[in-house]
C-alpha cells in the first residue's frame, strides 16, 4: 500500500502525522508522520517545504507484513473522520469493537485518536479523539467514569494553553524549531 500525499499538498490538504493508541491492532501508541529526519542529508530533493515553513516528505510508503496493521492505520484515518462528520456514528454501536481486545483489562482504556493536517494554504489542524466505554458490561458506570473526567479535563486545559502559546508566537512555524 503506497500513499502519495504530493497530490494533497498542491489540491486539498496533507496529512502531517497521525496518532492511534489502543485503537483495533494498536495497543500502544503508534505515530506516522510525513516529518523528514533532517539529519539525513541524501535524499533531499524528496523533502518539500509546506507553506514556506515547515519540511515535509512529498511522499511515503506504508509496508509491512500481512497483520501488521497497515490497514489499522488507514481505519483509524477514516473512524476519526467519521467521528467529526457524522454526529450519529457510534450511536448504537460498541465503542468495545474498535479497543484493543487482546489483553485481559481491554475495555479499561480509551481509545485515543490524533490526526495532524494542514490545509492547501498551509493552516495547520489538530484533531484528537478520545473514546470510553464508561458503560460497564452490567449496565453501570464504571469507578473510574470520574477521575476519568478530571483528566481529560486537565489535559484539555493544558492542550489549550499550549495552543494559545503558539498562536500568541505567530503560529505553527514556532513549533518546528
Amino acid at each position: 500500500m503506497i500513499l502519495l500525499f504530493d497530490y494533497f499538498i498542491k489540491y486539498y490538504f496533507m496529512i502531517l502525522r497521525v496518532i492511534l493508541k489502543n485503537f483495533l491492532s494498536f495497543n500502544d501508541e503508534v505515530q506516522f508522520d510525513m516529518f523528514p529526519n533532517m539529519k539525513r542529508t541524501t535524499l533531499s530533493n524528496h523533502i518539500t517545504m509546506l507553506d514556506g515553513k515547515l519540511p515535509v516528505l512529498k511522499m511515503a510508503a506504508v509496508y509491512g507484513a500481512n497483520g501488521a496493521g497497515k490497514s489499522n492505520l488507514l481505519k483509524g484515518i477514516n473512524f476519526l473522520k467519521a467521528i467529526a462528520t457524522n454526529k450519529n456514528f457510534l450511536n448504537g454501536d460498541s465503542v468495545g469493537r474498535y479497543m484493543f481486545a487482546l489483553k485481559e483489562d481491554a475495555g479499561d482504556e480509551s481509545i485515543e485518536l490524533t490526526i495532524e493536517f494542514a490545509t492547501k494554504s498551509g493552516i495547520p489542524f489538530i484533531y484528537s479523539a478520545e473514546i470510553a466505554d464508561l458503560i460497564k458490561k452490567d449496565g453501570s458506570w464504571g469507578a473510574h467514569a470520574s477521575h476519568y473526567t478530571k483528566d481529560r479535563l486537565a489535559a484539555a486545559e493544558s492542550y489549550l494553553a499550549k495552543a494559545q502559546v503558539l498562536i500568541d508566537n505567530g503560529g505553527y512555524r514556532h513549533a518546528t524549531k
